[in-house]
């Protein structure tokens, strides 16, 4: 089948690729970060591995995925995995504790406008049930990612 023929590998670049960003508000001391590792098998299936910490004055959160990433076309391609939230306070007084808040499964498909530029759609599905008023039973998103 046509669709799943594979790229020529002269064109395929590094076997692992990796990304993230860092950014803070000195004026309150919160931070964000997040970081994308890819691993590719051949030149249509990779596993993707991403993460992201959030602190700001009343919550530290934590938060990881783990996908595998199958192109169907050229630049057209799917993705399904497991993705974990843990969230811990950020009060001096408060004894260290981290609680599972979100645990997802995760199904998406994503389209390569070209090497720069790529929109992504995921639905994620709330597996546990019982994470109280703050966790999502169900996401979905739609987001955009320049890459530069």
């Amino acid at each position: 089948m046509h669709a799943q023929q594979e790229r020529p590998t002269d064109s395929l670049g590094p076997r692992v690729t990796t990304s993230g960003a860092k950014y803070t508000d000195d004026s309150s001391h919160d931070f964000n970060a997040n970081f994308e590792v890819n691993y590719r098998v051949n030149s249509n299936l990779f596993f993707q591995i991403r993460g992201y910490r959030d602190k700001n004055a009343s919550q530290d959160l934590f938060g990881g995925s783990f996908f595998a990433k199958k192109y169907v076309t050229k630049r057209f391609y799917m993705y399904s995995g497991l993705s974990a939230e843990f969230m811990g306070g950020v009060f001096p007084d408060e004894s260290i504790s981290v609680k599972l808040s979100q645990f997802n499964m995760a199904n998406g498909m994503g389209y390569d406008l070209n090497k720069n530029f790529t929109i992504e759609v995921e639905n994620l599905i709330n597996v546990k049930q019982n994470f109280g008023g703050f966790s999502n039973q169900n996401d979905f998103s739609v987001r955009g990612k320049f890459k530069f």
